[in-house]
């Protein structure tokens, strides 16, 4: 209660001055009636004296006075800061505008100084590179008076290799062709060799077959002399027979069947090993026992 007195005094005094209003009415308005008669005196009158409401505006008036003008100090005293800050501002503001425009003036003047610096260095530099091409159109006219002497000594020199290079070409071209063709000759033999080796190989394999096919072979009873069919035969590595078929017919069904019958008894075939196997994986087989 006495934090709140403090902090607003004006709202306590009224409050005060209105209690004391209340409490003088109720004491003046009470009936007095019911008091003994002391000697039949007349009934005194009390009167109360009313606090003026002129008085209590005066008041109410000089306290909310006293409360505007600690307002406007308060503000007067925060405006009073914020100028003194928005001057602060401005004073940071134009010192640091002049650092910079020192800061630009010296850049600048450092700038100047190192075009000059440049300008110089680059007068130089023509000089010297003057001097170094009059030396060096020297050099060259007489590098161009050598040049030409040696141009002169190689034109010379190359035609000579030429000629060797020549003649030494037409003797290789020669042995070449004669190499070339020794070598096309053995070749050529070689290859016939081969092919006679592969040949005699393939036919003794044949042989070997057809000896097996024979000896599997039962002729069919009546079957006439002379019959011959040719039986497409397909093998797999090491000479097993996977399949049988007359494809020319000796035009004897039976003769036909017992040959492909006798193929297929005389599994697995006599056939060479490596490459020379695959002339043998799928062969025409011409099946003629009277022959």
């Amino acid at each position: 209660m006495f934090g709140s007195i403090k902090k607003n005094p004006t709202a306590f005094a009224l409050a005060l001055l209105a209690h004391v209003v209340i409490l003088g009415w109720l004491l003046f308005s009470i009936d007095w009636h019911d008091k003994p008669d002391h000697g039949g005196a007349k009934e005194k009158i009390v009167s109360a004296t009313l606090v003026d409401s002129k008085v209590l505006d005066a008041e109410k008036k000089r306290k909310q006075a006293e409360e505007q003008a600690r307002k406007d100090a308060i503000k007067k005293k925060q405006l009073a800061a914020q100028q003194k800050k928005r001057a602060e501002q401005k004073r940071k503001q134009e010192a640091r505008r002049k650092a910079e425009a020192k800061k630009q003036a010296e850049a600048k003047k450092r700038a100047e100084k190192k075009r000059a610096e440049e300008a110089a260095r680059k007068a130089k530099l023509k000089k010297q590179q003057q001097a170094k091409a009059r030396k060096e159109a020297e050099l060259k006219k007489q590098a161009e008076k050598k040049r030409k002497q040696q141009e002169k000594i190689a034109a010379e020199k190359k035609r000579q290799q030429q000629a060797a290079k020549k003649k030494a070409e037409a003797q290789r071209k020669a042995d070449e062709k004669r190499r070339k063709q020794k070598a096309e000759q053995e070749a050529a033999l070689r290859a016939q060799m081969a092919s006679e080796r592969e040949q005699s190989e393939i036919g003794r394999h044949v042989a070997v077959i057809a000896s097996q096919v024979e000896r599997a072979w039962l002729r069919p009873l009546g079957t006439p002399a002379g019959l011959h069919c040719t039986v497409k035969i397909r093998m797999i590595p090491g000479g097993e027979v996977v399949s049988a078929q007359v494809v020319q017919s000796s035009g004897n069904i039976p003769f036909d069947r017992s040959a492909e019958a006798a193929v297929l008894k005389a599994s697995p075939l006599s056939v060479p090993k490596g490459p020379l196997f695959e002339k043998f994986r799928q062969i025409n087989f011409n099946f003629s026992p009277d022959q």
